[in-house]
C-alpha cells in the first residue's frame, strides 16, 4: 500500500470500522428521493480556493444512497437552500432533514416546509451524516495529495468524489443485480 493510501485510510483502521456505511448485507430499502436526507455543512478552514468556495454542503439520501458535496461560498441559509435545489429535479420535495443542531439547516428546515430531525453535533459516531462527510472528505483530500495539486482545488474534488462514489455504487449494483 502507498503511503497516500495510508494516510486516507489511516483514519478508519483507527476507529476501528471496516465501512462507514456497514456491510454489504445491510441493505437499506430503497424509497423515493428526498423521503429523507442529511445535511451538514463544512468549513474549509481560511484560505484561498477556488471560486471563493470555502464552505460546502454535505447531502446524503437516506432512501436511495446518493451522497454529494456541494462547494458554496458563504455558510448562510440561502446558500444551502441553493445547494440543496441543486441536486433536487424539478418535482423532488425533502420531506425530512436530519442534521445536527445548526442554525442555518434549522432555517432552511422551516423554509422548505420539512420536518426536522436533529442529530448529535460534531461526534461521527452518533451522527450519520459526520461519517459520511468524513468519508467523502478523505476520498477528496486522497484525490489531491495523488494528483499532487495544491489545496485551492479542494471545490472541485470535493465535487469528483461523490460523483465517483455515485457512479461505483450505481455500477456494482448492476453486477450484483
Amino acid at each position: 500500500m502507498c503511503n497516500i493510501c495510508r494516510v486516507g485510510l489511516q483514519r478508519r483502521r483507527r476507529q476501528g470500522r471496516r465501512h462507514p456505511h456497514g456491510s454489504p448485507e445491510n441493505v437499506p430499502e430503497a424509497k423515493p428521493f428526498g423521503s429523507r436526507v442529511r445535511a451538514d455543512p463544512q468549513d474549509y478552514g481560511k484560505g484561498e480556493w477556488l471560486g471563493r468556495g470555502r464552505y460546502e454542503s454535505c447531502f446524503e439520501d437516506v432512501g436511495t444512497g446518493w451522497m454529494s458535496l456541494i462547494p458554496m461560498t458563504t455558510s448562510t441559509t440561502e446558500s444551502q437552500q441553493a445547494a440543496l435545489k441543486s441536486i433536487c429535479r424539478a418535482y423532488d420535495r425533502v420531506k425530512e432533514l436530519e442534521s445536527d443542531d445548526d442554525n442555518s439547516v434549522k432555517l432552511l428546515v422551516k423554509k422548505i416546509g420539512a420536518i426536522p430531525l436533529p442529530g448529535v453535533p460534531y461526534d461521527p459516531r452518533a451522527n450519520r451524516i459526520e461519517r459520511s462527510y468524513e468519508y467523502l472528505g478523505d476520498r477528496a483530500r486522497l484525490q489531491l495529495l495523488q494528483s499532487r495539486l495544491q489545496r485551492y482545488f479542494r471545490p472541485l474534488a470535493s465535487k469528483f468524489a461523490p460523483c465517483m462514489y455515485n457512479y461505483f455504487r450505481k455500477v456494482l449494483r448492476k453486477i450484483r443485480g
